[in-house]
């Protein structure tokens, strides 16, 4: 079995239990605030990615930045 698995059971055990309680530092997959963060990571990856080296070839557009 594959440990991905592993801790997906842990969680939804955990989620399905009364005895536990969510705490607030576990990131849920549904929530939208990891969906947004890799969405702003990705963007902002591709941008550096796209941006740096034309920053370093002409340089006299890098000044305006």
């Amino acid at each position: 079995m594959n440990h991905d698995e592993d801790g997906d059971d842990i969680l939804e055990n955990i989620g399905s239990s009364n005895e536990h309680e969510w705490k607030w530092w576990i990131i849920r997959r549904n929530n939208a605030l990891p969906t947004f963060w890799n969405v702003l990571t990705n963007f902002l990856t591709i941008y550096a990615l796209f941006m740096t080296p034309f920053l370093v070839v002409f340089e006299e557009y890098s000044k305006d930045f």
